[in-house]
């Protein structure tokens, strides 16, 4: 291929100087041509003006060659230094080429496996992304479904609770009235059967007032109660409540009212004690004003104030009625009685023997 381009540059420069040969000729023949047709003076004219120009063709010719050898020269030895490049250094060059080309075509090749890898996974990833999306859309609206279905049966559940609570309570405020109805009529059954009771029982008779009677007392809450009743102390109906009762030498403390029912018979109406000792004894304390505390208060005594004129020395009160009385005089017998004090009391009594209706039943 070198030697190809070398012989056309040759070629060329062949072809020149058979130009410029051709044109000298040309100019000579010219000038022949001019001497059969030219007269005189002219024909020296122009032969030498030809000549000149004949031979400035020539030196041209020459330094054409001139520059053409050094052409050819300088061309020679760049095919031999390319020559020399190609056959020392161009398998060398032209192997790490090649390797590095077998190794980009290799990391191409993973590449574009790796890619090709990558975009399939791409594709799995947004299927099932697509599916889990869908997915989640079927479980939230299936899920808004089934919510709406129990709020609407809560509701409809609602609506029928609300409609049984208005007949219970239509059911209940009818009951309650027919109970109030029922309490009323109760209540004056009760009251007529008290009038009836008292009316028929007999009044105490004058010689039996020293004698112990045996009564019905109303307790509110808990009913009749039977109760001894003593007539020959101070007036009459002085009610029983506990005695101090000796048995073997040794007194124990027995209770005919307990301090339950005791705080009903007291809590309306303020009452008066009476203490008696040995019957064979003119002994005796009257504590004319009593009242007493509830449950929740521990049944404390609340009111309790001795005649002067019989007990000088007031002992301490920090207890309920019957404690109090076992710790002032448990080692005697006595016997403590009750009765409704009408001084006290907004209902005034004209007669000593008549007591509050709530106290006695069979009068």
């Amino acid at each position: 291929m070198d030697q190809a381009i070398i012989n056309l540059m040759l070629w060329n420069t062949d072809a020149s100087r058979e130009d410029s040969a051709s044109e000298a000729n040309s100019m000579i023949d010219g000038f022949e041509l001019m001497n059969t047709q030219c007269e005189g003076n002219c024909y020296q004219k122009v032969k030498s003006i030809l000549q000149q120009a004949a031979d400035t063709i020539k030196l041209k010719d020459q330094q054409i060659d001139n520059h053409m050898k050094t052409i050819s020269m300088m061309s020679m030895k760049s095919l031999e230094i390319h020559k020399h490049y190609v056959e020392n250094q161009m398998p060398e060059k032209s192997k790490e080429v090649s390797d590095l080309v077998s190794k980009y075509q290799d990391q191409l090749k993973e590449s574009i496996a790796l890619l090709k890898e990558t975009n399939e996974r791409q594709k799995n990833l947004e299927t099932q992304k697509e599916q889990v999306e869908n997915q989640l859309a079927d479980q939230t609206k299936a899920r808004e479904d089934q919510l709406n279905a129990r709020l609407e049966l809560s509701n409809e559940r609602l609506r029928m609770l609300q409609l049984e609570k208005e007949q219970v309570e239509n059911q209940l405020t009818v009951k309650v009235y027919e109970n109030e109805i029922l309490i009323q009529n109760y209540e004056k059954q009760i009251n007529n059967l008290k009038d009836q009771i008292m009316a028929q029982a007999p009044a105490p008779e004058e010689q039996n007032k020293d004698k112990d009677t045996e009564q019905l007392v109303w307790i509110p809450g808990f009913g009749p109660m039977p109760v001894t009743i003593q007539n020959n102390l101070e007036g009459y109906d002085w009610m029983v409540i506990c005695r101090n009762e000796e048995n073997r030498g040794k007194f124990h403390l027995k209770i005919d009212i307990e301090l339950e029912r005791l705080y009903h018979l007291t809590k309306d109406f303020e009452q008066e004690l009476y203490i008696q000792f040995d019957k064979n004894k003119f002994i005796y304390h009257h504590i004319t004003e009593f009242a007493m505390y509830g449950k929740s208060d521990g049944y404390q005594v609340k009111t309790l104030k001795l005649d002067p004129q019989k007990m000088t020395n007031y002992l301490p009160i920090d207890g309920n009625i019957y404690d109090v009385i076992d710790g002032w005089f448990g080692s005697d017998p006595y016997t403590v009685m009750m009765r409704y004090n009408p001084k006290s009391s907004i209902e005034k009594c004209s007669n000593s023997k008549t007591a509050p209706k709530m106290y006695f039943m069979n009068r």
